[in-house]
């Protein structure tokens, strides 16, 4: 299942692209067919992060106004820091 981890090097490059920008710009990183965990803790392990993953289910409720995508992003943001001291913001 070659394919279920491509996401992950996805991830390392375009976290690489937005390491790249200012120190405060996060990067929206959007996969329609979500995240495994293990996968989220590959990419996080060892290392901060400057990205917020959004997956299909995220995408629906802010399409279909269940909710604002700022609030989905701020729930988020809120939700890593809750879960680790470091900044893991592709918490699902």
């Amino acid at each position: 299942m070659a394919w279920a981890t491509d996401w992950v090097a996805d991830l390392m490059a375009f976290s690489g692209k937005v390491s790249g920008k200012a120190a405060w710009a996060r990067g929206l990183f959007v996969s329609n067919s979500g995240f495994t965990q293990e996968g989220l803790e590959a990419f996080s392990r060892g290392r901060q992060t400057n990205l917020i993953c959004v997956d299909g289910l995220d995408l629906y409720e802010v399409l279909s106004r269940r909710v604002s995508l700022i609030a989905v992003l701020e729930e988020k943001a809120r939700r890593a820091l809750k879960l680790t001291a470091r900044t893991f913001l592709c918490a699902t």
